[in-house]
């Protein structure tokens, strides 16, 4: 908002920038808090296979007649996936370290923003007791005003402090020859 009660804040369009930023800040740190989330779960999953695989290979051993091809893929498998998640973990750590980034660039554009946002509060309450001022001069002016008006009534005197309008006051003061 640009304007607010007749005042028109000079920074405006640093403060619109400045939220601008903000605003991208937060869509960035979205995606990397999401980026997080996501390794988070695949990790999970690869966990949760390797779980699979270890408690298939319990089941194997077992068994009276051992299978040792099946037990070597198992095996195999279960490597893999330990390797697979080595890999989404050490995506996950960056992942978390461009999230914090994002987090503090985020605070960092907030921070900014929330000083343009002090000024343009400054110089709402500025503008606000300027007009509180001028609007207390004005009523001041009325009451002398209405004050003198009505002294000079009291006294007899017309409006505009005219002496002549009370001498006169059973005629018309516009048809008095001295007018």
């Amino acid at each position: 908002m640009s304007a607010r009660k007749g005042i028109v804040f000079k920074l405006q369009a640093v403060l619109d920038h400045r939220q601008s930023l903000v605003d991208e800040a937060e869509k960035v740190l979205g995606e990397r808090e999401r980026e997080v989330a996501e390794y988070q779960r695949g990790i999970d999953v690869l966990a949760s296979r390797r779980q699979d695989m270890r408690d298939y290979l319990s089941a194997l051993q077992v068994q009276p007649s051992l299978d040792i091809q099946a037990i070597e893929a198992v095996n195999g498998y279960s490597l893999e996936l330990a390797k697979e998640e080595r890999e989404l973990r050490s995506r996950l750590l960056d992942a978390e370290r461009r999230a914090r980034e994002a987090r503090e660039e985020l605070v960092a554009r907030r921070i900014d923003l929330e000083v343009i946002e002090k000024l343009r509060e400054r110089d709402l309450k500025r503008y606000n007791a300027e007009q509180r001022a001028k609007e207390e001069r004005l009523l001041d002016d009325l009451a002398s005003a209405a004050f003198a008006r009505n002294m000079g009534a009291a006294r007899g005197l017309h409006p505009n402090g005219d002496a002549r309008w009370n001498e006169h006051s059973s005629t018309s003061p516009m048809s008095h020859s001295n007018w």
